[in-house]
């Protein structure tokens, strides 16, 4: 065991002397740089585009550095690539011209600064790539030029030298055009930049992040564009505004994961065509998940239309044909509400029973209303016997008495003198019992056979006499 931490411990020096005796290289981000000349309306050609690997605005550096460098002409374009270049302050360190710059168009190449060769302090580092005009006319050989720029601090122990006055966190996109043919005059640069690319590229970003950007020009140019861009989609924009501006990039519009985020501007020329620059940064966007909106439930259907075109509307509910009882108002089971009206209402009773009977023995009911002729045992028993139908027609729905209740009551009463009397032998009491509260056709008093049905006048002759007397003795009691 302590030989193989031995082990570990000797390569880990070795690592360290050799990669310390290796040049530096930057294992930064991808930065792009794009420069177009021509008209505003039709902005597509002639692009000139440099990519740089490895970049790391601000950096700290020393010894040989090293950078991946591609030039692109994207199409359609009538421009021929003449020169790629890296250069420290504008002073070139290596560069490719004529046909061997044409021999990696589109091809990554790296590149090496040896930075040892310059002064400590802040330095800019520039990658440029020059195409000419190929179309004969006036613009024939006329250049377009792309710079793709970022700081770095060389410290090698040489003498420090302040020799610019450098913003730290700038990355930027530097576009110069030749001469105007049709003003002759020198279009020269126009500058576009990331004022503050650190917080946009060293952590993940969420919820809204401030972008600022400038846009700034060196010649007869006047600004007039102003634009931040994700993927190529536009964001924000400003037209002949001013020239250095910070907006509010709300990563909450974007999907999680990575994306290209473009600061573009222009200059316009007194002729009418455009000096147009943008530099182009990658940015990741890694945003909380939002919660789930609560479920509002299935929202209900829409009303059907009607037969005659308009919309039907639902009926409110009917009113509840079994009212509720107000069981305080009663007085024991008779169903009356003071003892005074229930001597009337038996009275009430007992005249439909006689008028009943009456009409029985005269033989003047219909046929289909003689008790005496019952239907089939289906209709009669299980089903609707008739006998109710006889005696009232259906008392109408109330939540209060009304007199078909107390003639309800009155059969309940008249049935008590009955079960009191020797006289009294119904056999269909108990159909009168059960025809207290119900409806035009009550339900049968007892199985009877095919043909036959319970005869009520034999026990209705004694009734009214017993009832009578029982009545004038409750009247008695209660003057008492």
């Amino acid at each position: 065991m302590h030989i193989s931490n031995r082990l570990f411990a000797a390569h880990l020096v070795a690592f360290v002397l050799v990669s310390t005796a290796l040049p530096v290289l930057a294992a930064g981000y991808t930065q792009k740089a794009s420069s177009w000349w021509g008209d505003p309306a039709v902005p597509a050609p002639n692009h000139v585009e440099m990519t740089i690997d490895g970049v790391q605005p601000d950096a700290t550096v020393n010894g040989t550095i090293s950078f991946t460098l591609t030039c692109k002409l994207p199409q359609p374009s009538t421009l021929k690539l003449d020169t790629v270049v890296i250069q420290v302050d504008g002073n070139n360190v290596q560069a490719y011209y004529g046909t061997n710059a044409r021999a990696i168009l589109g091809l990554p190449r790296t590149f090496n600064v040896d930075t040892t060769k310059f002064s400590d302090g802040w330095h800019e580092l520039r990658a440029r790539c020059y195409a000419m005009e190929t179309t004969i006319g006036p613009e024939l050989g006329k250049q377009t030029q792309v710079t793709n720029g970022h700081q770095l601090y060389f410290k090698n122990g040489n003498a420090f030298v302040d020799n610019r006055s450098v913003t730290p966190g700038i990355v930027d996109a530097h576009s110069w055009y030749d001469t105007d043919a049709a003003t002759g005059d020198s279009i020269d640069y126009v500058y576009v930049q990331i004022v503050n690319v650190h917080p946009l590229i060293q952590a993940p970003l969420k919820g809204v992040v401030p972008v600022t950007g400038l846009v700034t020009n060196a010649g007869p140019t006047t600004i007039a564009h102003w634009a931040l861009k994700v993927d190529g989609v536009t964001i924000s924009e400003f037209h002949d505004a001013k020239q250095l501006r910070t907006v509010d990039l709300d990563t909450r519009m974007l999907s999680n994961g990575p994306h290209d985020l473009q600061f573009h501007g222009h200059g316009l020329a007194k002729s009418g065509k455009q000096l147009a620059g943008q530099v182009e940064i990658p940015i990741v966007v890694e945003n909380d998940p939002q919660p789930s909106p609560p479920d509002a439930g299935t929202p209900p259907p829409p009303p059907a239309p009607s037969l005659d075109g308009g919309v039907s509307v639902t009926p409110p509910p009917a009113p509840s044909t079994n009212p509720p009882v107000q069981t305080s108002s009663l007085t024991g089971n008779t169903g009356c509400s003071s003892r005074s009206s229930c001597p009337l209402a038996s009275l009430g009773a007992l005249v439909a029973v006689m008028a009943f009977t009456a009409r029985t023995r005269r033989g003047k009911l219909p046929e289909a209303e003689d008790p005496r002729r019952c239907p089939a045992a289906g209709a009669c028993h299980g089903a609707e016997g008739r006998m109710g139908a006889v005696l009232s027609p259906r008392p109408p729905p109330s939540s209060s008495r009304s007199p078909w209740q107390s003639a309800a009551g009155g059969v309940r009463l008249l049935q008590s003198v009955r079960s009191r009397s020797s006289e009294a032998k119904i056999g269909g009491a108990a159909g009168i019992e059960g025809a207290a509260g119900c409806g035009p056709r009550w339900p049968c008093a007892a199985p009877v056979r095919t043909g036959t049905c319970p005869n009520l006048s034999n026990g209705l002759v004694g009734a009214p006499r017993t009832l009578i007397a029982i009545l004038l003795r409750r009247r008695r009691t209660a003057r008492r």
